[in-house]
């Protein structure tokens, strides 16, 4: 996989010009499709009350479940019900905005229309769509697309590199918003800067920063010590790895990676246990939600957990979100990120 993450090594380098040609025929498949919605070929639905998409260029790793549940409890505060739909091969994510926004209804179903009017029946007066930027087969009013700092560039598209669609596809967005966990500010910083140049659209930067530590079951926990076991089923498990080297100093960590949304079986726990070998076991959020059972096998697991900080770009943000059609909200001031 170093050729889809940028890697320079000689064999990714290798192994992506071997790719060239799939890349093409992906990208061309992709602009195909995208002229097909663009004129009226493909059906686009409409939900019943306004729809607001945060998706991504990116096949993972942007932020974009953390940012839904931002935007979710954003709208809570504000007296609005917020609906939380998901594509429905992530069981993970239905999961975690449940944990995290447990007044929003949520469904997960790859045909997000019909998982609109469900959480709708339910209540919502807004929809928030977790990954859905491609999905353009429900209309969406505002269209957020997430773009992390520490993605490679130049953008190269599926098989060759991790990109879903060319960044020429940001001229669809209502907004951009530029995540950030391990890179600085000042890189993200010259992203925005660089992406408001090219395609003129608006730019927020948002930090996914280390919150607390609790165990798998959310009591709150300590901060592990010494020597520990990384255990992580996400997209980009080495950024996961920098911010723990960067709130633990000095601690010895041995990682164990499983695909991103992996849902771990009863053996998956008792091989996780072994590994351990007594140690704490370090995991995310994502992660966490799908090993309650952990500590049935004598694991002790410390959950690190991150909290949406809105660096740049607040105020047009809330503006955006307080013209929504429909929608009347009080003051949008004040409020703090999760």
């Amino acid at each position: 996989m170093g050729w889809v993450w940028g890697a320079s090594t000689r064999p990714a380098a290798a192994a992506g010009l071997a790719l060239l040609p799939l890349e093409m025929a992906f990208a061309a498949g992709v602009a195909v499709r995208n002229r097909r919605y663009d004129a009226g070929r493909l059906p686009i639905r409409s939900a019943e009350v306004p729809v607001v998409s945060v998706g991504n260029l990116a096949v993972g790793g942007s932020g974009k479940t953390p940012l839904a549940a931002w935007l979710a409890a954003w709208f809570l505060r504000r007296g609005v019900t917020p609906g939380i739909v998901t594509n429905g091969y992530g069981l993970d994510e239905m999961l975690l905005h449940r944990q995290w926004n447990p007044e929003a209804p949520v469904a997960a179903d790859g045909h997000r229309a019909r998982a609109a009017a469900v959480v709708v029946e339910r209540g919502a007066q807004v929809v928030i769509l977790d990954d859905g930027f491609q999905h353009r087969a429900l209309a969406r009013d505002l269209d957020l697309v997430l773009v992390a700092a520490e993605h490679p560039v130049p953008l190269r598209l599926l098989p060759r590199g991790p990109y879903r669609e060319p960044e020429k596809a940001l001229t669809r967005a209502g907004g951009v918003i530029v995540t950030r966990r391990v890179a600085s500010f000042g890189a993200a910083r010259r992203r925005a800067q660089a992406l408001e140049a090219v395609h003129r659209r608006r730019c927020a930067i948002v930090s996914l920063a280390f919150s607390r530590w609790s165990d798998v079951a959310g009591a709150p926990a300590s901060a592990p010590t010494g020597s520990a076991l990384v255990l992580s089923g996400i997209a980009r498990p080495w950024e996961f790895h920098g911010l723990l080297h960067r709130e633990s100093p000095g601690m010895e960590l041995e990682s164990m990676i499983f695909s991103d949304h992996h849902r771990y079986s009863a053996a998956d726990m008792a091989a996780i246990a072994r590994r351990a070998r007594g140690r704490p076991v370090v995991t995310t959020a994502k992660d966490a939600v799908k090993l309650q059972r952990l500590s049935e096998h004598g694991v002790d697991a410390r959950v690190l957990h991150l909290e949406v900080v809105v660096e740049r770009g607040r105020r047009w943000l809330e503006d955006a979100l307080g013209e929504l059609p429909g929608i009347v909200l009080p003051s949008l001031t004040g409020g703090s990120a999760r």
